[in-house]
């Protein structure tokens, strides 16, 4: 139809007629393109807003969850401290406060879990989707500080392997359930000292490093309360 008006315009030499055709043309292709971008714009958005909810469900998660085994984790080097002092003062701590200690230096507890979200975005390249440059900078010190802690615990595991505690220690094999349960002999833990000031710098390094994971998973979620208002 306009080819048609364009060629008629042209052959009878109506000039003014052409060039209103040809703005018919370059608005119409105007139109058109930008319809495409916003749409385009739309579904981007629409698509940022599905990850930032998926990464606020995983983060809510990590930090309900997981709660109790943070929690352990950072006191485990105090409670270690208080029976490494018990046994240099040769005074025997409460029970329950001695294995307290007992069981910070024999357990490794798991490290903070992953966002699959954020894993999924890695492997797909889609890191990009995402427009806030914090949120992206938190999501990689998190996991960063992550891997920290893993390799943490895969030392203090690898180090229990043989520990001198386990000659003083009977652990109750029937318990389930975070923990350990069971009970010292006090009058040969001196034997232990060795092992277990050198067990305490890295328990101490893991409780700072899950505390910094805990911490920023804390960030993360606020920065996404703050993204989604």
């Amino acid at each position: 139809m306009l080819l048609r008006s364009v060629t008629k315009h042209v052959r009878d030499q109506n000039w003014v007629a052409v060039g209103l055709d040809f703005v018919i043309v370059v608005v119409g292709v105007f139109i058109g393109i930008q319809v495409s971008n916003w749409n385009e714009a739309r579904n981007e958005a629409a698509l940022e807003r599905a990850i930032i909810e998926s990464l606020e469900r995983d983060f809510s998660q990590i930090l309900s969850e997981d709660n109790e085994r943070y929690l352990r984790t950072i006191a485990a080097p105090e409670d270690l401290a208080r029976l490494i002092d018990a046994i240099g003062a040769g005074q025997a701590p409460e029970p329950s406060v001695g294995w307290r200690g007992v069981e910070a230096a024999l357990l490794a507890y798991a490290t903070t879990p992953p966002s699959p979200t954020y894993d999924e975005l890695l492997s797909t390249g889609r890191l990009s989707r995402l427009s806030n440059a914090e949120l992206r900078q938190q999501l990689a010190e998190f996991e960063r500080s992550r891997l920290n802690e893993d390799g943490l615990v895969t030392y203090l595991v690898e180090q229990s392997f043989g520990s001198p505690l386990y000659e003083h220690v009977d652990l109750d094999p029937r318990h389930i359930g975070l923990g350990l349960s069971g009970s010292y002999r006090w009058d040969s833990m001196i034997e232990t000292l060795p092992y277990l000031h050198e067990r305490v710098v890295y328990i101490n390094a893991l409780a700072n490093w899950r505390q910094n994971s805990h911490d920023l998973a804390q960030r993360i979620l606020r920065i996404i309360e703050a993204e989604r208002k």
